[in-house]
């Protein structure tokens, strides 16, 4: 995960704490942004090459098909959000999104992201997201959602 929020120093990372822990968070790469340049992607790949040539390989095909759907319009591209598992179903990830959502509607501008989470699908339309492309990418099915401008 270090490696990826690493790739794109654009990124804004939002965080809810417990007890003085983190529990959630969520990264959002402002608009024009979310697209990893160049030299980010070398990293991404060196970084993958020390885990083997297959897992550089299936890293930067991952990259390849996600960044293909990537939405044309100005849109802020949400992820990754996390919740500690056994937290989970108790109001964080609502609060990350509602904080999101809110950040899109004061930017007037649409929300991106993609998750190969079957169960997070139905979370994210919650908050105004559709699902506007499926593909499997290495044998696991993805789902590439937007979320219009309000």
């Amino acid at each position: 995960m270090r490696v990826l929020l690493s790739s794109s120093p654009a990124l804004t990372i939002d965080g809810v704490e417990q007890g003085g822990a983190l529990v959630g968070v969520a990264a959002a790469a402002p608009p024009g942004r979310c697209q990893p340049r160049a030299v980010a992607r070398l990293r991404l790949v060196t970084r993958g090459v020390t885990f083997g040539p297959r897992a550089a390989e299936r890293l930067l095909t991952w990259n390849r098909a996600w960044a293909a759907h990537d939405i044309s319009e100005p849109h802020v591209h949400l992820g990754p959000v996390s919740v500690d598992r056994h937290l989970r179903g108790r109001g964080i990830g609502t609060l990350l999104m509602l904080r999101h959502t809110t950040h899109l509607d004061s930017l007037g501008v649409a929300g991106y992201l993609e998750t190969d989470r079957p169960e997070a699908v139905g979370f994210y339309e919650r908050h105004g997201y559709a699902v506007i492309a499926e593909e499997e990418i290495l044998g696991v099915p993805n789902w590439f959602m937007r979320r219009p401008p309000n």
